[in-house]
């Protein structure tokens, strides 16, 4: 009986700790980074097997690259330009922060929550990348990597 008894919850914590590994690799993060035009960009790509479920980039740009004499009131600006853009769009947020000489934004989209027909009419994502009929449509991890590692912003080793 004893020996049943061990036999069990071995079966039962085996069972268990299958349970825990399946949920722990239905959603998987992969963090991108690279320099753009002498931006720095970070992505992070949550998904599940093809279906990028969530993306959220950073990206620090210093004052000299967006032009010779710009201030930080006008790079202000246009970062409020952006969010008021961006706050229209269900599913996606977005965030800034001005110092004395960068911007840092934090775009995040969850594909979940977006309407992915909206997040195509404004060129937030691309064809390409989009899978599946009207109302099913989702973005493909595969396809959103290959983008990035295009434009040298490479998974992290």
């Amino acid at each position: 009986m004893k020996k049943k008894v061990i036999l069990l919850l071995a079966v039962v914590v085996l069972a268990a700790g299958t349970a825990v590994f399946v949920h722990l690799r239905t959603n998987q993060k992969t963090v991108c980074t690279g320099n753009i035009n002498g931006q720095e960009v970070s992505v992070a790509l949550t998904h599940n097997k093809d279906e990028l479920k969530r993306q959220t980039i950073e990206k620090t740009t210093s004052f000299e690259i967006l032009g010779e004499g710009i201030t930080g009131s006008e790079v202000e600006k246009l970062a409020q330009e952006q969010e008021k853009i961006y706050q229209k769009i269900p599913g996606v947020s977005y965030s800034y922060r001005v110092s004395e000489d960068t911007v840092i934004e934090r775009l995040t989209i969850d594909f979940q929550k977006a309407d992915i027909a909206l997040l195509e009419e404004y060129g937030i994502v691309e064809g390409n990348s989009v899978t599946g009929e009207e109302e099913d449509k989702t973005v493909s991890y595969e396809a959103t990597l290959r983008g990035y590692k295009a434009v040298n912003i490479v998974p992290e080793e």
